[in-house]
């Protein structure tokens, strides 16, 4: 019901904007494209994730990852977008989150870390401070197939015991997708 409502206030915000009479029509506007979503249902979640995510024998899923980064200044605030978005039980504090990555720098569009060059997921315990700050937020009733988008913003890159190579002091945009999560 929350999704439908959503997709009627979306429908009609773009069908006012198209109606300004007068409106210079050499101006644009840019938004992200909807994705229809990856959805498990009942007793099935377990058996049609695991379908869906396929891993390797490094525990990846498929082709790295992509971030889809605008050409426009860098949110102030931790933003994020799920682009498939499973329904199964959401991550909690002290759940052991295992993880497929892909980061890069906002303003460069420079990639800075992955799983993929790694190769092999990264596993860590959520509220442990083991990640960035802006991974502790970003993950916010996150579950087991989604993929998100986060843009963490250089306030939020501190922290993170287990975390190598981030940048320090500037916007980062993560793409991330969630293989496992183990109940505590």
């Amino acid at each position: 019901m929350i999704r439908l409502m959503g997709a009627i206030c979306v429908f009609l915000m773009l069908s006012a904007v198209g109606c300004g009479g007068g409106s210079d029509s050499s101006s644009t506007i840019s938004y992200r494209p909807f994705h229809f979503p990856y959805q498990a249902y009942g007793e099935r979640n377990a058996r049609s994730v695991k379908e869906f995510l396929k891993p390797n024998k490094n525990g990846l899923v498929g082709s790295e990852l992509k971030p889809v980064i605008p050409d426009r200044p860098p949110p102030e605030l931790l933003t994020w977008v799920d682009l498939i978005d499973s329904l199964s039980v959401p991550v909690d504090d002290g759940d052991r989150v295992t993880v497929q990555y892909v980061g890069f720098v906002y303003d460069s569009k420079k990639k800075f870390a992955s799983s993929w060059d790694e190769g092999k997921p990264f596993t860590f315990t959520l509220g442990k401070g083991e990640v960035m700050r802006g991974w502790e937020e970003g993950f916010v009733k996150i579950e087991v197939g989604d993929r998100r988008e986060i843009v963490i913003p250089p306030a939020l890159t501190t922290g993170g015991s287990r975390m190598k190579n981030v940048p320090s002091g500037t916007t980062l945009v993560y793409v991330l997708e969630v293989l496992a999560i183990e109940k505590q």
